[in-house]
C-alpha cells in the first residue's frame, strides 16, 4: 500500500516537472521571437529623444525569423493565367516581368460574394488559400486588394481587382512565382534595433521617417532586370502619416523611399 501512494507521489511530482518544463521552454521560445511591449513603449519614448516619432502600438513585436528567398524567373506566371483564361471564355492574360493583367469580359459564373470571386480568381490561378490573403474589399464590392504570401509575410506590391456582379472582371499587380526558389537564412534586426539603426545614422533617412503611422514586415522584390537569382527581402515598410512609403532592407541594412 504504501508503495504505491509512493509511485502515485513520484507521477505527480514528474508530470509537475514536465509542466514547469514546458511553461520555461515556453517562455524562452517567447523571448527569442518577440520584444516586449515594455521594451516597445521604452524605446518609443527614447526615439522620440532621437527625433523619430512612433507609437508604441504600431512596432511589430514580432522579430523577423524569415528567410531571404531566391528565385530565377521562368514562365510559370503565364502558365497559371492561361489556366484562368480556360475557364472564361474571351478573357485575356499578360505577363510583364513580374506583373500581370487580366481582363475578362463579364462571362462566367457569378460567384456569393466578392470575396468568393477572388477566392475563385486565385483557385483557377493555382494559388492555395494560404498563399494570399484579401486586404480590402471596397463597400459596393466593386474594389478589392489582395497580397500574395510566402513564409506568411505579404509581398509588396499585391493585386487590384475590379469586380461585377460577383465576377471579377480585371486583375492587375505583383505576383512572384517560379520552379527555381531557394531561401537563405540569416541574423535579421528587429524593428526596434532598425530604428535605432536610422535614428543614429543618416540624417536624411531620419528625416524621411520622422513621423511614422504604421510598421508592416513584408518581402520587397529586387534583382537584375533579367530576374536571375533575384530576392525577394524581408523588409520592414513604413507608411508615415504624410501618407510617404519608405522601406529598410533587413538583409543589407539600407533604407530606401518608395517614389
Amino acid at each position: 500500500m504504501q508503495w504505491s501512494r509512493i509511485k502515485t507521489i513520484l507521477i505527480i511530482f514528474l508530470a509537475v516537472i514536465n509542466i514547469l518544463l514546458f511553461l520555461e521552454l515556453q517562455r524562452i521560445s517567447h523571448e527569442q521571437n518577440y520584444i516586449t511591449e515594455q521594451y516597445a513603449v521604452d524605446s518609443s519614448s527614447a526615439l522620440s529623444k532621437l527625433g523619430i516619432s512612433v507609437d508604441p502600438s504600431v512596432i511589430p513585436l514580432k522579430k523577423p525569423n524569415v528567410p531571404v528567398v531566391i528565385y530565377n524567373a521562368d514562365e510559370t506566371l503565364q502558365k497559371m493565367g492561361n489556366n484562368v483564361c480556360a475557364a472564361y471564355q474571351n478573357s485575356s492574360f499578360t505577363v510583364s516581368g513580374l506583373n500581370f493583367q487580366y481582363k475578362n469580359n463579364g462571362q462566367g459564373t457569378a460567384a456569393k460574394s466578392p470575396s468568393s470571386s477572388i477566392q475563385t480568381f486565385f483557385k483557377l490561378f493555382g494559388v492555395k488559400e494560404n498563399e494570399f490573403k484579401i486586404k480590402n474589399i471596397s463597400s459596393d464590392g466593386t474594389q478589392a486588394e489582395a497580397e500574395q504570401l510566402i513564409n506568411g509575410i505579404p509581398v509588396y506590391g499585391g493585386v487590384k481587382f475590379k469586380i461585377s456582379g460577383n465576377i471579377v472582371l480585371e486583375a492587375q499587380g505583383t505576383w512572384i512565382v517560379s520552379q527555381q526558389m531557394s531561401e537563405k537564412k540569416q541574423s535579421l534586426p528587429d524593428a526596434i534595433n532598425v530604428l535605432f539603426s536610422i535614428a543614429r545614422g543618416d540624417s536624411l533617412d531620419k528625416q524621411e521617417i520622422s513621423n511614422i503611422q504604421s510598421i508592416e514586415l513584408v518581402y520587397m522584390p529586387s534583382g537584375s532586370s533579367a530576374f536571375k537569382n533575384a530576392q525577394l527581402a524581408p523588409s520592414y515598410l513604413f507608411v508615415l502619416k504624410n501618407g510617404t512609403k519608405c522601406y529598410y532592407d533587413l538583409s543589407s541594412s539600407v533604407f530606401h523611399t518608395i517614389d
